[in-house]
């Protein structure tokens, strides 16, 4: 092998040489070589090519190796590193430009990079790595000392077993689990960004300071990190301190050996600026964390977004701080025995359960949201996960989107909820539901309630004995009318459904004044009274009817004030109703029917005006005795007009016990229907049963009625 030494002032090519002490201002080109302390200066070239070359010190401008590099000593590259090979360096490396290998890169020492690192193998560092570009690894990356870059890609794996330190507003990006504990600190600028797992990567925003409140907060743009598919046993810890601001989703998937999670500084959780564009979206995201025992957030106070969390084993969430949460808090979390939210003030929806785990049993017995006042979705209570609670307390809470307890499995009846207290709620846009057995319950305060998109109360309360929403005025259509709760609930479209169980006595809504579609009330064994002093209109804005079910223990319907029903008017009065009075109904707009009672006596109407289908009186027993329909007495006169305008259907009291006086009151009123006066002709086509029971004859004045009406085309039979 030939040997070549001292200066060489132009360009050197060597074949199977050995180079020694050369400094040379031109270019080195090399095969097979054997280098010691070259210096090349004056931005020229080194290449090494074909086979491997083993150098000793060398400090170069710019260096392409097409082979291996193997250094004993130390490396300096002031401009770029090009190596196609494999890359040893058994001293310290540094390269003040680019580099990239397209093997494997090795360093006992210390690696500098100023610029970007590209290793397209593995790479393994001994000593510190400091990158101050960017560096990505398509390898696994093994750092034994402190790991110092700006963004950080790993495609196929990461090992680390030392601090992770991010500095001088960097970020770092790992695509795969990093395994063992992770604890990252960063100081007094921006974090953008810092994700940990393979979901969700996007372009860091560069913008730095867009949400640090003060020069020594921090933020960063989000993190992600997901072990779902990879081996148990990887995150176990994860603290990051010093973020205050997090811009973007903070997401930990499939963790299921992580137990504790702890952002001590975290402030806020905010959307990404105004036409940023990301794959994330804005939140908290805890799932499939098995092992989870803590969750420290202890200055937590804002998230923009919801909050959403699968742990098996958390027995407390505590967020002493938080005071809004825009999206829902979904909780699915089997051993959670209290939820403390002290100062949260508004959320978007909250819903805890435990069906992933135990369908029939949860541990809950605290909950607390003393100063929760806004709801724009939903709150939703199920058996599945509440049945140890014993009050559901929302003093403050004044608007939800909706707000429902229910129980949808039999074996689940809410055996200890005593108390269900909202005393300052004002507005439910969408539903207010009670539903299932609520077995306990003796207590439920709406005291303050007033407006309603839809009520429903089906439940089975044995121990409550009273139904009462004393504040509520409208059962609203808020879209109709223009007022919809832009939020994760739909908007209800004013039906009322209060049907409940056995259990209360009484159903009192005593300032309900306008239901905009429909409604059905009634009760189970023991009802006795049923009270709508005020309700004026039903179906105010749509077609809606107002139906009363069958309950055979009523004996008082109050509806003094009810003038409109934009639908049909159905009374199953049971056995205990005896008058069915209606002093205030003018219209209908579909059909009246009074039916199974056994004991009611009169049914009067007495300013009726227009009914747009039939009239049917058929209670069970026919004790029917009394009835007005309409204004005009007992004595007929062509051309005489009551309040009556217009009805739609046939008319029947049959099997009854009218006197003389209901039926001619009856037969006087459909006679006055003439086309004149504004009113509808009654006659052609329609019926008229007077027949059955013990319903008496007309008189003469009834009989002129009778034969008016048979003279346009209608059938009238009577006893």
């Amino acid at each position: 092998m030939a040997s070549v030494t001292g200066q060489v002032p132009s360009d050197l090519s060597v074949t199977n040489a050995s180079v020694q002490n050369v400094l040379t201002a031109g270019t080195l080109s090399a095969r097979v070589a054997h280098i010691v302390d070259a210096h090349i200066a004056d931005a020229q070239i080194l290449t090494l090519s074909v086979a491997e070359v083993n150098v000793g010190r060398i400090t170069v401008d710019d260096l392409v190796v097409t082979g291996d590099l193997m250094v004993d000593g130390n490396e300096i590259v002031l401009g770029d590193l090009t190596v196609y090979g494999n890359e040893t360096i058994q001293g310290n490396l540094t390269v003040e430009g680019n580099e990239t290998v397209q093997g494997n890169l090795t360093v006992e020492g210390n690696e500098t990079i100023q610029g970007n690192l590209t290793v397209e193998g593995n790479e393994t560092i001994q000593g510190n790595l400091t990158v101050e570009g960017n560096e990505t690894v398509q390898g696994n990356l093994t750092v034994d000392g402190t790991l110092s870059t700006n963004t950080f890609e790993l495609p196929t794996g990461a090992a680390t077993n030392d601090v992770l330190t991010c500095v001088n507003g960097s970020g770092l990006a790992a695509w795969r689990p990093v395994f063992g504990n992770i604890t990252v600190t960063v100081g007094g600028t921006p974090l953008y960004p810092l994700f940990l797992g393979n979901l969700y990567p996007e372009t860091p925003i560069t913008s730095s300071g867009t949400y640090t409140t003060t020069s020594s907060s921090t933020a960063m743009t989000g993190l992600t990190y997901n072990e779902q598919g990879y081996t148990p046993g990887g995150l176990q810890t994860l603290t990051v301190s010093g973020v205050t601001q997090v811009v973007g989703s903070l997401s930990l998937f499939d963790c299921i050996a992580l137990t504790s999670v702890s952002f001590p500084h975290l402030v806020g959780i905010f959307p990404p600026a105004f036409g940023v564009v990301t794959s994330t979206v804005s939140g908290l995201i805890l799932n499939g964390l098995y092992s989870l025992t803590s969750v420290n957030l202890p200055l937590l106070q804002q998230i923009t977004g919801g909050l959403s969390m699968i742990a098996s084993t958390l027995t407390t969430l505590s967020l002493p701080a938080l005071v809004n949460c825009t999206g829902n808090i979904g909780l699915n979390v089997n051993s959670l025995t209290t939820l403390a939210l002290p100062n949260v003030q508004f959320i978007g929806g909250l819903n805890v359960f435990a069906t992933s785990f135990d369908t029939l049993n949860s541990p809950l017995t605290t909950l607390t949201l003393t100063n929760l006042r806004a709801c724009n979705g939903s709150i939703n209570f199920n058996a599945f996960s509440y049945n140890q609670l014993t009050t559901m307390a929302f003093p403050a809470l004044v608007v939800v989107g909706n707000f429902q307890v229910q129980s949808t499995v039999a074996a689940s009846p809410w055996p200890l909820l005593t108390t269900i207290s909202l005393p300052s709620l004002q507005t439910v846009y969408n539903t207010f539901q009670l539903a299932g057995t609520l077995a306990a319950l003796t207590t439920l305060n709406v005291s303050a309630c007033t407006t309603i998109g839809v009520i429903t109360i089906t439940a089975t309360m044995p121990l409550l004995t009273s139904l009462s929403f004393p504040a509520l005025t409208n059962v609203r259509n808020f879209a109709a009318h223009n007022e919809s709760l832009s939020s994760n609930a739909s908007n209800g479209p004013g039906v009322f459904t209060v049907t409940p169980g056995a259990g209360p006595t009484s159903i009192s809504f005593p300032l309900l004044a306008t239901v905009d579609r429909s409604v059905a009330v009634g009760g189970g064994a023991g009802m006795l009274t049923i009270n709508f002093a005020s309700l004026a209109s039903v179906g105010f804005l749509s077609s809606g009817g107002f139906t009363l079910n069958q309950t055979n223990s009523l004996t008082t319907l109050t509806l003094t004030s009810l003038a409109q029903v934009n639908g049909a008017l159905l009374l199953n009065i049971g056995n205990g109703l005896i008058a069915v009075s209606l002093p205030a109904l003018a219209t209908v707009n579909g059909a009246v029917t009074v039916q199974n009672g056994t004991s009611a006596t009169s049914v009067t109407m007495p300013v009726l005006v227009t009914v747009g289908g039939a009239i049917n009186v058929t209670t069970s027993l026919g004790n029917v005795v009394t009835v007005t329909l309409g204004s005009l007495g007992t004595t007929y006169s062509a051309g005489q007009y009551g309040t009556l305008r217009s009805v739609s259907g046939n008319v029947s009291y049959a099997g009854q016990k009218l006197d003389q006086a209901s039926v001619d009151t009856i037969l006087v009123n459909l006679a006055s229907l003439d086309g004149g006066g504004g009113t509808t002709s009654y006659g052609a086509g329609r019926t008229v049963t007077l027949t059955g029971g013990t319903n008496s004859t007309p008189s003469a004045q009834g009989l002129a009625a009778k034969a008016a009406l048979v003279g346009r085309g209608a059938t009238v039979t009577n006893n």
